[in-house]
């Protein structure tokens, strides 16, 4: 082989490279861009749990004349909401910190765990609140009207269904995200 034929294979050889580089830059931005779809799904729900709990605190002390509720009730679902409205927004802050454009695989991967596990405490704080707070509401209900009551029972059955509907979209996403970034990690250790 003399030193012509060996140059054309090399150009070769380099022309085929840098082509394989092109095609693994742009799966690794299709990746990347399926990601940032995923996040701002997950960040568009949170946002409006955020407004939900914010408009949720100017209601309740709007509920004590309409409905005469005890003002203790009154207050401890407004605090119930401002508490949701705080651990909502910093999972929100936690997630729209995740930079998909600067970061590395590996970062972004630990602080989208980070918020998973940030965002399964907030839940149990959330429901340890809810559930003495949903009796205490039933029991008054209860002690007013047996109307009220039902009518009780029926919204927490529907609040629990909204709830647990949102909540598994919500999870189903994150672990999507989460397990995109894990596929990538493994793609950019194995080369």
């Amino acid at each position: 082989m003399d030193l012509e034929e060996l140059k054309k294979s090399w150009e070769k050889t380099d022309t085929e490279i840098d082509k394989i580089i092109k095609v693994n830059k742009d799966l690794t931005d299709i990746c990347r861009n399926n990601n940032i779809g995923l996040r701002n799904k997950v960040l568009s729900k949170y946002k409006v749990l955020c407004i939900v709990s914010i408009v949720m605190t100017f209601i309740c002390p709007l509920l004590q004349p309409f409905r005469n509720l005890h003002p203790a009730i009154v207050v401890t679902l407004t605090i119930y909401f401002i508490v949701l409205g705080i651990l909502n927004y910093d999972i929100y802050k936690n997630l729209k910190r995740i930079d998909y454009k600067s970061m590395s695989v590996k970062d972004m991967l630990i602080a989208t765990t980070k918020s998973i596990i940030k965002r399964s405490r907030y839940q149990v704080i959330a429901y340890c609140m809810m559930v003495p707070l949903m009796v205490t509401l039933l029991w008054y209900f209860y002690t007013i009207n047996l109307g009220m009551f039902y009518g009780g029972i029926f919204g927490a059955i529907v609040g629990l269904i909204i709830g647990l509907s949102t909540d598994i979209k919500i999870k189903r996403q994150i672990r999507a995200l989460k397990k995109n970034l894990e596929q990538e990690l493994e793609e950019e250790n194995g080369d």
